[in-house]
């Protein structure tokens, strides 16, 4: 938030690191995450406009991101349509409750490489509804604590804060689609930001409450 000329240089050097790093990871899954959450702050400052300077963004990313080596990276590729495949079996062997957490591997000589698939595989449909659930109630209360601060003199920061945990979360819930990370601290660290940002608001203003509505169960369920 600050204008001063050092904390821009700061910032875009910062940027800069971190654009770097994801480019030279290789991994096109990371740099479309990266790519959302610059687009979540562009669709916030142009609405409908940002899709398609976004597209066009994206594009030379997904033709020219990415490893280079193709049969390396075809051979991951099936890898992880394999295990997708073992988890939708697994699946099928226990669908109520799952074959247990952390048995995935005790199946299959690699992990799931979708928190979606490990947490149905493992946990269950019960499990994996939970698991949804927590995701969508995060972004749920996100956008609506921050359409509620809009209105609020003198929360800029919480603002700022909002924005850069919805960003991160909209990454985070594609990223997770091709990696095993229903466990992982870093998402469950990101949870509980959200918890006491929401909880932050509530200080202020104790009417505000995110509830889940029947409506909500059901999209979740789909």
């Amino acid at each position: 938030r600050k204008r001063a000329g050092f904390f821009r240089v700061a910032a875009t050097l910062a940027m800069a690191i971190c654009v770097a790093a994801i480019m030279l990871t290789k991994s096109r899954g990371g740099q479309v995450a990266m790519m959302l959450v610059f687009f979540v702050y562009m669709v916030k400052r142009y609405r409908f406009k940002a899709f398609s300077p976004a597209a066009m963004m994206a594009i030379p990313l997904l033709m020219f991101g990415g490893r280079d080596d193709g049969g390396a990276s075809d051979q991951s590729t099936m890898e992880r349509y394999e295990a997708w495949s073992k988890g939708l079996e697994l699946f099928g062997q226990s669908p109520v409750y799952g074959v247990g957490a952390g048995q995935f591997v005790e199946h299959h000589y690699l992990t799931a490489h979708n928190s979606f698939v490990l947490s149905l595989a493992e946990l269950g449909f019960v499990g994996l509804v939970l698991f949804v659930a927590m995701l969508y109630l995060s972004i749920k209360s996100l956008l609506q604590g921050l359409i509620v601060l809009r209105d609020v003199p003198g929360s800029e920061v919480a603002q700022v804060w909002g924005m850069a945990l919805l960003g991160s979360f909209c990454a985070t819930s594609f990223s997770i689609s091709t990696l095993s990370f229903s466990y992982k601290a870093v998402l469950w660290i990101l949870f509980a930001l959200v918890g006491a940002w929401t909880g932050s608001i509530r200080h202020h203003k104790p009417d505000f409450v995110v509830k889940l509505s029947w409506r909500d169960f059901m999209i979740i369920v789909v």
